[in-house]
């Protein structure tokens, strides 16, 4: 059984999610766009998901996996808002060229990478770990989930 999307906000518009790529500065791999689209978020089952850490890491020791609470949705509302987590609520703590896409229970994000070789990969953010205020985010608190977001959907939650 694949994974199903509950309590989603879709359809989406084609012109909304062209303006939040507008305002984020980003252009979102064809997968999310699809995904966002047909749902705008929603909350996924299963929810589990494998992070895979760098034996360099520190986080290493966090853990192997997390539970999925949400994905962010595109609409008025603050609450799991994927442009006011992005260019709010986690704004500046981000590595560069990744944008969140939702959070775990605890606060942590899902993240898909918008720039560079890797386009379209998920990680796994740990809120624990970011860099210090004033400093440049890296991705030392940053773990790997997945090549793409089909990928996600169709292999990683469990």
């Amino acid at each position: 059984m694949g994974t199903q999307i509950f309590d989603d906000l879709g359809p989406l518009a084609a012109s909304a999610l062209d303006d939040a790529e507008q305002q984020l500065g980003v252009r979102l791999p064809t997968d999310y766009r699809a995904f966002m689209l047909q749902h705008n978020g929603g909350r996924p089952e299963p929810d589990r998901f494998d992070i895979r850490w760098q034996a360099s890491q520190a986080a290493a020791a966090a853990g192997k996996s997390s539970l999925l609470s949400w994905f962010f949705s595109i609409y008025e509302e603050r609450e799991e808002n994927l442009l006011v987590a992005n260019r709010v609520d986690f704004r500046g703590r981000l590595p560069s060229g990744t944008v969140a896409i939702g959070r775990d229970p605890g606060g942590n994000l899902l993240l898909l990478r918008t720039t560079g070789l890797r386009v379209g990969e998920v990680l796994y953010w740990l809120r624990e770990m970011e860099a210090e205020e004033g400093t440049t985010p890296t991705e030392e608190n940053v773990g790997f989930v997945a090549d793409s977001f089909n990928d996600f959907l169709s292999n990683r939650l469990h």
